[in-house]
């Protein structure tokens, strides 16, 4: 903003007016570019919230398919035991 000020009043042919006047539409500007930062700001917030919770789930989820796989060679595990028990008994 400073740097475009200078630039208009480096214009010495530019009324005071008109200087005025691009001053006010700057400070506008200025006001409605800082608005913009804070809803940018406040939406990668929100964006951060909901990564952490996306990762949150997939941990969750990674968790059972852990407890899965372990069940799954429990199952197995008995299953083998069962068929020697079984061949023994028929024996």
């Amino acid at each position: 903003m400073g740097v475009v000020r200078n630039v208009i009043n480096s214009f010495v042919k530019f009324p005071d007016d008109a200087k005025k006047r691009l001053r006010k539409v700057l400070a506008a500007c200025d006001r409605k570019m800082d608005d913009m930062r804070k809803v940018v700001a406040a939406n990668c917030m929100k964006i951060a919230e909901l990564q952490q919770k996306v990762a949150s789930r997939d941990w969750k989820i990674c968790k059972l398919w852990l407890d899965l796989i372990s069940r799954e060679k429990q199952i197995h595990e008995l299953r083998k035991e069962i068929a020697v028990r079984e061949e023994k008994f028929r024996s």
